[in-house]
């Protein structure tokens, strides 16, 4: 129910038996009442949207070390669970994009406060408190070959990632496409291999490879598309 096939020589994407192509939204369900998120999405439907982008901001679902909320526990803006319930019942679909890094003007570009304050981040309290991004994360549009073999050298980093990974995808499998859900594929990190003057070489793709690999294993290699977000590749 989601597949590439070969129509007449050309590629043909395909999900549910006909062709398919994604209109996409970005449904930034973080600041929005969770009692509104169906009738907004309603609307979005009624626009032509079909497929609805979910970002799981890691520290919104993990505010502390040790505390994921992804049932609307704490908060019910928190509620991933509810939202991916609410886009099946509507008949529409979705692509997951757990990062771990989001641009989408969010402080942090993110990552937990928690675990910047780690040293083998190298960021200062007040760029933490200012919200801004890793330095790594900031550096990769110009220089992602460096910024990625930086984020190799960080056990740290690639450990919390898995976790945060398997966290958000313990609860998302059930709603893979091949599974009967509607999440169609899975964004890998984001804003990556961005920039024509960029140069994206075998340490960038080793990166890119580990975390493809981290989703793939925790999706019981589900047959959906992981992908990243090329601009100006």
């Amino acid at each position: 129910n989601n597949q590439i096939k070969i129509v007449n020589t050309y590629p043909e994407y395909w999900v549910d038996g006909k062709p398919f192509i994604e209109h996409a939204s970005a449904f930034f369900y973080h600041r929005l009442p969770r009692d509104r998120w169906a009738s907004l999405l309603m609307q979005l439907k009624d626009m032509g949207i079909n497929t609805i982008d979910v970002y799981p901001f890691w520290n919104w679902h993990q505010p502390e070390e040790g505390i994921v909320d992804l049932t609307g526990q704490t908060n019910p803006r928190r509620d991933l669970q509810y939202l991916l319930r609410t886009i099946q019942v509507l008949g529409l679909k979705a692509t997951l994009r757990p990062g771990p890094y989001f641009t989408s003007e969010w402080y942090n570009g993110g990552y937990p406060d928690w675990l910047l304050r780690r040293a083998e981040y190298g960021m200062s309290e007040q760029s933490i408190l200012e919200g801004r991004y890793p330095r790594l994360s900031a550096l990769q549009y110009d220089k992602s070959e460096e910024a990625a073999d930086g984020y190799l050298q960080n056990a740290t980093h690639l450990k919390y990632t898995r976790q945060w990974y398997k966290d958000v995808l313990t609860l998302s499998e059930p709603f893979l496409a091949d599974r009967g859900g509607p999440i169609l594929s899975i964004q890998i990190d984001d804003d990556q291999a961005i920039g024509r003057e960029n140069y994206n070489g075998p340490q960038f793709w080793k990166y890119m490879e580990i975390l493809r690999t981290y989703l793939k294993e925790l999706t019981h290699d589900a047959k959906v598309p992981y992908y990243i977000n090329g601009a100006d590749m």
